[in-house]
C-alpha cells in the first residue's frame, strides 16, 4: 500500500561565544509501491570556531642561504598582531543539506539505490596566506613593531557548495548445503566547489583575495578528495575468513 511518512528534528544551542542557535531536518519517504521507495530530506548545520582557530599563536625562525634569519608567526584572532592586520572574531560555520534518493527492492535478496546529496557552507573558516612586509608601508611597520616579517591568522575565508551522487547495489544468494554469498557494489561522486572568496580587511590592499585563496589552497579544497570513487564487497556470512573489499578512486 502507498504510504507516506513525515519527520522532523530541531536542535537548538547556546554558546557563551557565539550566541543561539537552532538547527533543523525534514525527513520524507513515499512508497508508491511496495517494491519502490522514494526519500528526501533537508537540514541545517552548525560548527563553532575550535579554540585553536581562535586563539592559537606560534611564531617560528628560518635561515635562508643569505643568513637572514626570517621570523613567521601564526597569530590568534585576538593577538595584537592579528587585530592589526585587520582579523575579526571568528563566526560559526554554518550549512544547509538536501538529499533525494529512490531505493528498489524486489526481493530481500537483492536491492538498489541511488542517491544525490547537495551541501552549501558559508563562513568556512581557512588560515590566511603570509602576510609580508611588501603589502604596504602600514603593514610593514605593524610586522616591525613585532618583530615578524611574516604574519597570519585564521578567518572566515570562503563559501563552497558539494553536490554528489551515491549509487549502491546490493546481492544476496543461498547456495545448497547453506553456503551464502554476499556482494555490495557502490558508486561514490561529489565536487566541491569555491562559490564565495570574502575579502579580508581594506588594510592588505589589493592582497586580500590571493591572501586567501592561491592556486595551491583551491586545489586543495577543490580537488584533494577523489571525485569518482567505487568499491566492492563480497563475503560469506557462514565463514569469517572469506571476505575481500576492492576500492579504486580517480581525481
Amino acid at each position: 500500500s502507498r504510504t507516506l511518512t513525515i519527520e522532523g528534528a530541531a536542535r537548538y544551542e547556546n554558546y557563551s561565544d557565539f550566541g543561539d542557535n537552532l538547527d533543523k531536518k525534514l525527513v520524507l519517504a513515499y512508497r508508491p509501491h511496495e517494491d519502490f521507495l522514494m526519500r528526501a530530506s533537508s537540514s541545517t548545520g552548525f560548527r563553532a570556531p575550535s579554540l585553536s582557530q581562535s586563539y592559537y599563536t606560534a611564531t617560528v625562525s628560518a635561515q635562508y642561504a643569505t643568513d637572514r634569519i626570517i621570523q613567521a608567526g601564526t597569530f590568534g584572532v585576538y593577538h595584537p598582531v592579528a587585530i592589526a592586520l585587520g582579523a575579526q572574531p571568528l563566526k560559526p560555520e554554518t550549512s544547509t543539506h538536501h538529499s533525494f534518493g529512490v531505493v528498489y527492492q524486489p526481493t530481500s535478496d537483492f536491492s538498489l539505490s541511488a542517491d544525490y546529496f547537495d551541501t552549501a557552507i558559508d563562513d568556512r573558516i581557512m588560515i590566511t596566506g603570509n602576510v609580508s612586509q611588501t603589502v604596504s608601508n602600514q603593514v610593514k611597520a605593524i610586522l616591525e613593531q613585532y618583530g615578524v616579517q611574516y604574519a597570519r591568522y585564521f578567518t572566515n575565508a570562503i563559501a563552497t557548495r558539494t553536490q554528489g551522487v551515491d549509487l549502491r547495489l546490493n546481492f544476496k544468494h543461498n547456495f545448497d548445503h547453506d553456503g551464502k554469498i554476499k556482494s555490495v557494489l557502490s558508486y561514490h561522486y561529489d565536487r566541491t566547489k569555491i562559490t564565495d572568496i570574502y575579502p579580508l580587511a581594506s588594510i592588505l590592499g589589493n592582497q586580500t583575495q590571493t591572501a586567501v585563496i592561491n592556486d595551491a589552497t583551491r586545489a586543495w579544497i577543490e580537488s584533494v578528495q577523489p571525485r569518482d570513487a567505487f568499491k566492492m564487497n563480497r563475503s560469506d556470512p557462514t565463514s569469517a575468513p572469506s571476505f575481500f573489499q576492492i576500492i579504486v578512486c580517480f581525481w
